[in-house]
């Protein structure tokens, strides 16, 4: 079987680190090439979404363990969200844990629990991942505030026996090589291959480069990163189109949403309506034994 030669090179410069460089012309539209993510995980500033399959949800259902937002009971017993669970279940205080269905930077410890647990489930992804730019040094001495929180809180609130300088490194990982894609599902990814892209896309080819993150229900078995080359007059057209079919996606969700809130809302004012009710019959049942006790007392004077 014929081996096709790949159509770029791995380059490494003082500036970029290693990254992807074409080594022939490329057409608009070629795959270059397509990978799973080696972590996957909402992004760092997110509304609510379900830890298991990362769809949006609301707090009316909390995972009995950590407390965190999840679809369902059947999401909360999911395996991928028992290990992560058993760590976030130490944030006792909830220092950690959204609070309301506001977009939040709290997300951002997710993808940084994900990416730890690495070392113990996969050490050999860990330490490609591991291997990655991440400026830790500078983000260390810059002290910026989501930065050191987030550090912080795997060092205090719920600790994993990492070193600060790992945690340090861990979150510079994500930071310099996630791929974000910020739509119905705010979910972000590390991918070994996709990290190595020069932030200088003209490195690669002058036209528009489109970085789409496909996932279906955002499980890491399903979600590929696929990375093509496209014409510039029809890169945003196909980014509001995209927008719009998953506007419309998440229309639907919030529909179905608020009618389960509906029909939960119009059961206890039933509830309430039968409640009132009864309360209205034992109070006439009252009044007429009362008249009745008084008629009887009456009749009895005479």
């Amino acid at each position: 079987m014929e081996t096709v030669e790949a159509p770029y090179r791995i380059d490494v410069t003082a500036e970029a680190g290693r990254s992807l460089v074409s080594t022939r012309n490329l057409p608009p539209g070629y795959l270059l090439l397509q990978e799973g993510p080696a972590v996957l995980g909402p992004t760092a500033l997110s509304e609510p979404v379900c830890l298991a399959c990362h769809s949006p949800t609301s707090l009316l259902f909390r995972c009995p363990g950590c407390q965190w937002p999840m679809c369902s009971q059947t999401c909360a017993d999911h395996p991928t969200h028992a290990d992560e669970c058993s760590v976030l279940a130490q944030d006792t205080k909830g220092v950690g844990i959204p609070v309301n269905t506001d977009a939040t930077p709290r997300y951002d410890l997710i993808l940084i629990l994900r990416f730890l647990l690495l070392r113990k489930k996969d050490p050999d992804m860990w330490e490609k991942l591991m291997a990655l730019e991440s400026h830790w040094q500078k983000r260390k001495a810059e002290n910026e505030p989501h930065h050191s929180a987030a550090v912080q809180y795997f060092l205090k609130v719920c600790p994993m026996e990492h070193e600060e300088n790992i945690l340090h490194r861990v979150r510079g990982v994500i930071m310099t090589n996630c791929i974000s894609r910020i739509s119905l599902l705010h979910l972000g990814a590390v991918s070994l291959q996709l990290a190595m892209l020069d932030c200088n896309v003209g490195r690669i080819s002058r036209p528009v480069m489109l970085r789409q993150l496909a996932a279906c229900r955002g499980t890491l078995d399903e979600a590929r990163a696929i990375l093509r080359l496209e014409p510039p007059d029809t890169t945003e057209e196909k980014w509001i189109m995209m927008e719009e079919k998953e506007r419309r996606r998440l229309d639907e969700i919030m529909e179905q949403t608020q009618e389960l809130i509906d029909e939960e809302y119009g059961t206890a004012q039933m509830r309430r309506s039968e409640e009132d009710n009864l309360s209205l019959e034992i109070g006439d049942f009252e009044d007429t034994s009362v008249k009745k006790v008084d008629e009887y007392e009456e009749s009895c004077t005479r």
